[in-house]
């Protein structure tokens, strides 16, 4: 994209399934991969990117990342946690099965914020990734399909509702911001 007018195909590599979402962080690129997981691809060399490894995670829908952490959110299983430090091996550290269906993550300091589908947003906090402990929920009433958090507020995108604001100030004690 380095001439926005004429953006060119650096590289790429395939995965085996339709791929939902991704993050990138250093060397490596972070893939939620619907039916078979989540892979880790080296994309130190643009031009070949390798895929280091995978893990099977039944519908993979979105993917964050965080030091040694990625999150994903796990259609009907829930929040997943997975230790990518070596990027040869990842491994499950914890999973949550939240009480929706988990379509979108966002993370903000020591809270994980999942848009929980048919249960609205759910906010977890996960300062100790071994044991994530949901600590609030907000439902929205409709079909929470995506977050971003902002300072004190959670901005989840509602498929029928659209925007919500929701004022998560008191983690425990989410809330509609005032109009």
């Amino acid at each position: 994209i380095s001439n926005a007018a004429t953006p060119t195909l650096t590289g790429s590599i395939n995965t085996p399934t339709d791929a939902w979402d991704l993050t990138v962080s250093g060397a490596y690129a972070y893939v939620a991969s619907d039916d078979l997981g989540f892979y880790i691809i080296n994309v130190s060399n643009l031009s070949v990117p390798t895929r280091m490894s995978s893990l099977s995670a039944a519908c993979a829908l979105e993917v964050a990342v965080s030091g040694n952490y990625a999150y994903i959110a796990m259609w009907e299983t829930g929040l997943r946690i997975i230790n990518i430090s070596n990027a040869s091996t990842p491994t499950v550290t914890s999973t949550y099965d939240t009480p929706g269906i988990s379509y979108g993550i966002f993370l903000s300091g020591a809270y994980a914020y999942v848009a929980d589908w048919n249960a609205g947003l759910c906010i977890f906090n996960v300062s100790d990734v071994a044991v994530p402990t949901r600590t609030g929920i907000f439902d929205t009433t409709g079909l929470a399909d995506s977050v971003v958090v902002s300072g004190a507020y959670a901005y989840v995108v509602d498929r029928t509702l659209g925007l919500q604001v929701i004022n998560i100030s008191d983690a425990a004690n989410p809330m509609l911001a005032p109009p």
